[in-house]
């Protein structure tokens, strides 16, 4: 029932994500990427993401997803867990929308894809990164009743999205 400030990041608007992994916290914070010490919470690592939005942690990898008004070069990248140093990311020309939603099946990272930045040309598409080749697999289309997905969850070898279909 005692909360106690353990880090403050200057000249964000906001959060998005926090995962821990072994011994870091990763933060997603408006355009910043942060890794902390999960015990001492100094700063271990931290770079620029402009559009982040959330991320999953595939070995010594992160699959970050990206957003924004105005869009962006690349909508998803992979970065190095240890120094946060990106990896590569993906083309427009493969995945053309922002997303949301990330989590890793085996060697699969199923991205949430709304474009949700262009609020009258929503979609509703799961995508899927091979992560052991580094190749966009595809989409699947989710249906009318797809829209806007913003989350992505797994159970029992199924995935799931949470969807966002009435702005209203």
């Amino acid at each position: 029932g005692t909360y106690h400030t353990v880090a403050t990041i200057a000249n964000a608007r906001f959060g998005n994500y926090v995962a821990v992994e072994g011994n870091a916290i990763y933060v997603a914070a408006d355009s910043f990427l942060l890794k902390y010490d999960a015990d001492s919470y100094e700063l271990l690592a931290s770079t620029i993401v402009h559009g982040i939005r959330r991320f999953a942690i595939w070995n010594d990898r992160m699959v970050i997803t990206k957003g924004e008004i105005g869009g962006l070069p690349n909508y998803c990248e992979v970065r190095r867990t240890d120094d946060l140093g990106l990896l590569y990311s993906i083309s427009t020309s493969d995945l053309p929308y922002s997303c949301e939603g990330v989590q890793v099946v085996g060697d699969k990272a199923y991205i949430a894809l709304n474009n949700a930045f262009d609020w009258n040309n929503v979609v509703g598409l799961m995508g899927m990164l091979d992560l052991s080749t580094g190749t966009w697999a595809g989409n699947v289309d989710l249906g009318p009743d797809g829209r806007d997905p913003e989350n992505v969850m797994v159970m029992d070898d199924a995935v799931y999205a949470l969807n966002n279909k009435d702005f209203t």
